[in-house]
């Protein structure tokens, strides 16, 4: 169940639409200090701050009603939730495919709420979407160009031809990195199992230069126990780099074992943080 407490909610199990977890604590996992920000990112503040964003769904009810959510640097926070009390829309709007009717989404201070994609991506912010077949990767682009989508400029000479010996062996190089079994670099993205497709997308969002915060939705669905645990450190990782994370997932032993602190999605609101002191939470 979640209920009022000081300084936030409890967590326990039971209530419709929210999931428990009797035994285990609100919050645990990684100790943030502010000495894991690298040089070159502020330490403190907000990497990604929602202020009283609103969306409706089609028959007028509320996926998100006035949510606040902020994650600050070197943080990881999640979202626990029984899919459908608008987590799918809390990353809409925060990826950009979705305009809130009113609220505010701000990157590390600036505001990003009318933000297209691409220009998100600029600023700094890494998407990993639920649905990675359609939305996170291009099925019929090979795993390079999927791996490198809007850096392939970097692989091109005097700005023209594509140096596919280069692209090559920076992707293989990736593709070894974190575990991606692929035929080979150029191989079509539609040709790896889902929870290599995955690896790809969290791969290329990592690498964006600066990342000042990742949003992922489901993370590890799909994946086997070694790969959760890989993907967990590559995200762990990117936060002592200095970067705010944002995991939004159905599995609450998944960000019990992940976040700083978790929020609970509930009928279009974002209810806690959980307190981990609570009766109900333990």
């Amino acid at each position: 169940s979640v209920k009022p407490a000081p300084g936030g909610v409890e967590l326990g199990g039971g209530a419709p639409g929210v999931p428990g977890a009797p035994g285990a604590p609100g919050v645990v996992g990684r100790a943030f200090t502010e000495g894991d920000a690298v040089e070159g990112v502020r330490r403190g503040g907000a990497a990604l701050r929602l202020s009283e964003v609103t969306v409706r769904r089609a028959d007028g009810t509320y996926a998100l009603d006035q949510a606040d959510l902020e994650v600050g640097f070197g943080e990881i926070v999640g979202v626990a939730g029984v899919e459908g009390n608008g987590q799918s829309e809390l990353m809409a709007v925060i990826g950009g495919a979705l305009a809130p009717e009113r609220g505010r989404v701000e990157l590390d201070g600036a505001d990003l709420t009318r933000a297209n994609p691409a220009a998100r991506t600029r600023a700094g912010l890494g998407v990993v979407p639920e649905d990675r077949h359609h939305e996170g990767c291009v099925p019929e682009l090979s795993v390079a160009e999927n791996l490198h989508l809007g850096r392939l400029g970097e692989f091109r000479r005097f700005g023209v031809f594509l140096d596919r010996a280069a692209l090559g062996r920076a992707t293989t190089t990736v593709l070894d990195a974190h575990d991606v079994r692929a035929p080979g670099a150029f191989a079509p993205m539609a040709s790896l199992s889902g929870g290599n497709q995955q690896k790809v997308v969290l791969a290329r969002e990592l690498a964006l230069d600066p990342l000042v915060c990742l949003a992922a939705s489901q993370p590890t669905r799909g994946l086997d126990i070694g790969a959760v645990e890989a993907v967990h450190g590559r995200i762990r990782a990117a936060a002592s780099r200095g970067a705010g994370v944002l995991v939004v997932s159905a599995e609450l032993d998944e960000l019990l074992a992940l976040c700083d602190r978790v929020v609970v999605a509930y009928r279009g609101r974002l209810l806690g943080p959980v307190d981990p002191r609570g009766d109900g939470a333990r």
